[in-house]
């Protein structure tokens, strides 16, 4: 079991990687940074790597659906993941959901979804429900090997 720090530390470097375009690190590490601390402002959050870990942890699924061929049918099973698996999941549909917002800028629109997030609102909170939602549905299918 990791802790709460080695899990942001986690969080935090692989969200500035996925944000990154054309190898501009130090750019995506600034929107990132300007965002959290706009974000902690708005929510008066005592601690800076609380917003971001909740956020984040808010918005992961805990199982992810694998699809399974078994004659002419496609059957989607749902599987338990663990929390590196977890986190990839929650930070792609944070991404994800910051390019289909309206926002003008980056920055703007990685707050707002941060904040969104963290209250459990939002794009990414929806996606992880229907995953959810998928998963319950195929439970019956959960017995199948993969």
């Amino acid at each position: 079991m990791q802790t709460l720090q080695e899990n942001y530390v986690y969080i935090y470097s692989k969200l500035i990687n996925m944000l990154m375009i054309k190898g501009k690190k130090s750019i995506a590490k600034q929107i990132v940074n300007k965002s959290i601390l706009a974000a902690n402002l708005k929510l008066k959050e005592s601690n800076l790597d609380n917003v971001l870990y909740k956020a984040i942890f808010n918005i992961s699924p805990d199982i992810k659906i694998k699809a399974k061929r078994k004659g002419s049918m496609v059957y989607q099973i749902p599987v338990p993941i663990d929390n590196k698996q977890k986190f990839n999941l929650g930070i792609r549909f944070f991404l994800k959901s910051i390019k289909l917002r309206k926002e003008n800028t980056t920055i703007e629109r990685f707050t707002l979804e941060l904040i969104d997030a963290y209250n459990k609102k939002g794009l990414s909170i929806k996606k992880k429900d229907d995953l959810h939602k998928i998963a319950e549905l195929n439970k019956s299918l959960a017995s199948f090997k993969s």
